[in-house]
């Protein structure tokens, strides 16, 4: 057997965890609920889908009730695969669609039913230990639920972008020396109360929208250069 080795490519603060249960996904969060699901008595398929489940609030873009999903599950002695792709609507019969020759690419007639949600009951149903709706309940992931998710996720993304400041600090040419603050908040807000006889004047990217845009979307720098208390220069976006 190979040593564990502790060097990693990546400038990330999260050091690894070795116990006899793993759950690994992309979102600490929704981990934590897989692990829940381990310590409530449950299996490895209790575990995902827990983790799956969690994903859709916490991570809604790797993960959602309208998707498809698919599995490939060893029981300890038979290998099990699940196509949930999503099955056809019942009125999609091949004279609805008139014999075209390809189906529809956008509109309603190109949406197949999601078959997610129907892959965990499946799942849950055949392999997993815990009932159901015990996937869902709150009270085995207290991380889940109002402002504990979201500190728990400022202080995983605070400690990240603290490590890449000092990363690049340490990385500025000889001779040139800077320090590092990350502050959190709304972006406007903090900027504009920095205190004006600290900052000599501060610098803002733009994004390069144009007027309708900024009145739509919003425009950090032009909010920044009405009520910031120092200088501010705007670097535009290079075309």
């Amino acid at each position: 057997m190979h040593p564990f080795s502790w060097s990693f490519p990546y400038a990330w603060p999260r050091k690894p965890l070795l116990a006899k249960n793993v759950v690994a996904t992309s979102q600490p969060l929704a981990a934590q609920a897989g692990v829940a699901m381990l310590a409530a008595g449950g299996n490895a398929v209790d575990a995902i889908l827990a983790t799956a489940i969690t994903l859709t609030l916490v991570e809604p873009v790797s993960n959602g009730i309208g998707s498809d999903a698919y599995a490939i599950l060893w029981d300890g002695k038979q290998l099990h695969g699940l196509n949930a792709s999503g099955r056809s609507p019942a009125a999609w019969t091949p004279e609805f669609f008139g014999g075209a020759k390809t189906m529809p690419q956008r509109g309603w007639n190109s949406v197949s039913v999601p078959g997610c949600v129907s892959a965990w009951r499946l799942l849950s149903e055949r392999f997993g230990k815990l009932p159901f709706e015990k996937l869902f309940e709150a009270e085995v992931m207290p991380l889940l639920l109002g402002r504990d998710a979201e500190h728990a996720f400022l202080d995983s993304a605070r400690e990240a972008y603290q490590l890449a400041l000092e990363t690049a600090i340490a990385g500025l040419p000889t001779g040139i020396e800077a320090t590092g603050q990350v502050l959190s908040g709304n972006v406007v807000d903090v900027l504009a109360e920095l205190d004006g006889d600290d900052i000599d004047v501060l610098f803002c990217a733009s994004r390069g929208y144009g007027p309708v845009r900024r009145v739509l979307l919003g425009g950090v720098s032009s909010s920044l250069v009405k009520r910031a208390r120092s200088p501010v220069i705007v670097v535009p976006r290079s075309s």
